[in-house]
């Protein structure tokens, strides 16, 4: 793992072009982005998936006879 440690005796612009120009540096922080957007993405499914059923069953299209073919249903009509 690269050493992220600050040298807070630089300025700011200073410091941000030593950590740019650090390809060990870079290479963690990108690999930390990549996980994070990578959890981000599967959070997000879960959670659209979640909402979706969810507004199905509130809205009360969910029933028993949601999974029946029409041939089944002519026998419950």
């Amino acid at each position: 793992m690269a050493d992220l440690h600050l040298n807070l005796g630089l300025t700011l612009d200073i410091r941000m072009a030593d950590f740019k120009n650090d390809p060990e540096k870079m290479k963690e922080v990108n690999k930390f982005l990549d996980d994070l957007c990578s959890k981000a993405v599967k959070e997000a499914e879960i959670r659209r998936t979640s909402e979706q059923k969810n507004k199905i069953d509130s809205a009360g299209i969910q029933s028993k006879y949601t999974y029946l073919t029409l041939d089944s249903y002519i026998y419950f009509s």
